[in-house]
């Protein structure tokens, strides 16, 4: 059984939850507000249709509106911060 040395030796790589500043956390909201606009611009595209096809249920479209713009919002949020991770793990 090995124990790990005070020094610090041995350390020479990164861990993903290490953060290097204000530059990651500027990255992390410029990712939030990217998938929020992206989401935005998907809902005001595809709003009438979502309306069509909630309409009957009358009440429940606030609340389904509301929810689809959440889940999107999250998907693209996501997806904007992997593509930026492997582009940047591409490049070196």
């Amino acid at each position: 059984m090995s124990t790990p040395s005070k020094t610090g030796a041995g350390r020479d790589h990164r861990n993903e939850y290490d953060t290097d500043s204000s530059s990651s956390t500027l990255w992390r909201w410029a990712e939030c507000l990217g998938g929020g606009i992206v989401t935005l611009g998907v809902i005001s595209f595809v709003l009438p249709v979502l309306a069509d096809m909630m309409h009957p249920p009358g009440a429940l479209f606030t609340t389904s509106l509301v929810s689809v713009f959440f889940l999107l919002w999250f998907l693209f949020w996501a997806l904007i911060g992997t593509s930026r991770n492997h582009l940047i793990a591409a490049t070196g």
